[in-house]
């Protein structure tokens, strides 16, 4: 099922340019793996930049809570507080409102984020720059989206209620949150479970069980994974070499990275890209 779920979230992205989350039911797929974490995040590098510290990724956590209550009346389209354009589709188990998927990368209104800036000191000019480069001007229509995205909340649902209950230990969200931030944001620097736990504040130990916990894998297996599809990307789609696709995702030596692709890929890069170009 979860396979099926990132095939199609993976479909949309690659054939219609769609950027899917999943929110709202991840304490209750929190049990079915690590494998659907990388969604429930929003990737796009604006996103990323404007909730780099607590406070910011604070308030779009409580500003969920709006948007389920939002999308209970159906799907629509809105901005978040940082000026991101975002369709919002609601996933329901008959009538209860179990969470929504958000289809971002748009820009919004421009005076959000222009307030956002002057709100929380980002310089007004660099935040343009990064929100103009990383966000759409065009958009789909919202009954497109609807259309492409119903078989996506049918199957959640269905995985949904195949899960155990909520976990009511929702204390580490925010840690569990930041450490997705670092790993999608930096997994091109030298992370370490050391340089995570001080940016968390907190011990390694913690961060290392929660992230367990959350994803079912360590963080150093989940940075690889990170790591090796940003690879599979510059190698199919750049004529970059091999040594510096290595470094440039985060690997100290090239030959450490074509043995690490090869036990995770089954093939040298040289092939990967030979396979995919």
């Amino acid at each position: 099922m979860i396979e099926d779920i990132i095939k199609y979230i993976d479909y949309l992205k690659n054939e219609h340019g769609l950027m899917i989350t999943v929110h709202g039911i991840n304490e209750r797929l929190s049990s079915a793996g690590g494998e659907l974490a990388p969604y429930n995040i929003h990737g796009n590098p604006y996103c990323l930049y404007i909730k780099s510290c607590r406070e910011n990724w604070d308030e779009c956590i409580a500003r969920q809570v709006k948007v389920m209550e939002k999308c209970a009346s159906g799907a629509f389209f809105g901005s978040c507080y940082g000026g991101v354009g975002e369709f919002v589709i609601p996933i329901k188990n008959a009538d209860e409102l179990i969470g929504f998927i958000s289809v971002s990368g748009y820009r919004g209104d421009p005076r959000k984020r222009d307030y956002f800036a002057r709100k929380y000191g980002f310089p007004p000019e660099k935040l343009k720059e990064i929100y103009e480069k990383n966000l759409s001007a065009e958009r789909p229509s919202i009954e497109r989206v609807k259309l492409l995205t119903a078989p996506l909340a049918a199957m959640l649902t269905l995985l949904y209620l195949q899960q155990p209950g909520k976990s009511e230990d929702t204390g580490g969200d925010y840690v569990y949150g930041h450490i997705l931030t670092i790993l999608h944001s930096d997994f091109s620097e030298r992370i370490t479970i050391g340089s995570i736990a001080r940016s968390c504040h907190c011990s390694e130990s913690y961060v290392s069980h929660l992230f367990k916990k959350k994803t079912g894998t360590t963080v150093g297996k989940y940075l690889t994974k990170i790591r090796l599809e940003e690879a599979k990307k510059l190698l199919s789609s750049t004529d970059i070499s091999v040594s510096e696709i290595a470094y440039s995702t985060g690997f100290c030596d090239s030959n450490y990275f074509i043995y690490v692709f090869g036990k995770n890929v089954g093939m040298t890069p040289t092939y990967y890209r030979k396979a995919n170009k």
